[in-house]
């Protein structure tokens, strides 16, 4: 699988509700869905995929886009379940009604290498095996079953992490084992609101110190040296000087 598409099952995870619903908007609309044509579901969104994906195409074999977006939702919530269940797990894989469902439609399909133009070239084919069973493919649940099986054989399945900020799946790196966020919300201050004022105030208490001794430094050196020039020793310039200091600063204060 290109680098591009590895961690595809990643992303489909993560897509909002909005992204999902907007997945078959360009789909063509003459089609219209009977709900009679629909197995005996009590609650399609949350129904057997078995059932779904055999009744996403219509007697014409075209993709139905209101079911097919049913069968998105679904299949986003089960490859959810079993990134859950390996984070829960602490990166042990368990086998479950899910995960087979996506090694069932991977095993459907055969992949062939053609050189074309210059370039080796990926084709998908239905096995020879399977052929009396309706498959479909496109791109979101092909990419996420191939992208997910090979993580599930070849990945750190303790890297897998659901940021706390966000919600979202993400692969933790390598370099950063003790990455806790998601890339996107390393990068946002997560310390508590308290621990937060309490900083800002010691950082004010720090600046305005800072502040008072130049001042400090400031007035003794223009008084010093003033006492120096109207005749006064150093030692009593230097404590007239420090006694002017401190009354100004009384007074300031």
């Amino acid at each position: 699988m290109d680098k591009k598409n590895k961690n595809y099952f990643i992303e489909f995870a993560n897509h909002s509700n909005e992204t999902m619903a907007r997945m078959y908007d360009e789909f063509p609309k003459e089609i219209v869905d009977k709900i009679e044509n629909w197995p005996a579901l009590e609650a399609p969104i949350r129904a057997d995929l078995y059932s779904l994906i055999k009744s996403c195409r219509g007697d014409n074999m075209c993709l139905i886009p209101e079911r097919m977006s049913v069968f998105a939702k679904s299949f986003q919530q089960s490859l959810r379940n079993i990134l859950d269940n390996i984070i829960e797990n602490q990166g042990v894989l368990s086998e479950s009604d899910d995960l087979n469902f996506i090694i069932t439609l991977q095993q459907r399909t055969i992949t062939k290498y053609e050189v074309e133009n210059g370039r080796l070239i990926e084709k998908f084919i239905l096995n020879p095996d399977d052929e009396g069973v309706v498959m479909m493919t496109p791109g979101w649940l092909m990419f996420s079953c191939r992208s997910l099986i090979d993580f599930l054989c070849n990945g750190r399945l303790v890297q897998l992490k659901k940021c706390p900020d966000c919600r979202k799946f993400y692969i933790q790196k390598k370099l950063y084992e003790r990455q806790k966020y998601c890339t996107i919300c390393s990068k946002k201050n997560h310390t508590p609101k308290e621990i937060q004022a309490e900083r800002t105030q010691l950082s004010r208490i720090e600046a305005k110190k800072r502040k008072d001794k130049e001042r400090r430094k400031v007035l003794f050196e223009k008084q010093y040296k003033r006492l120096i020039e109207g005749g006064f020793s150093k030692k009593e310039a230097k404590e007239r000087a420090e006694d002017f200091v401190i009354e100004q600063l009384d007074v300031t204060e």
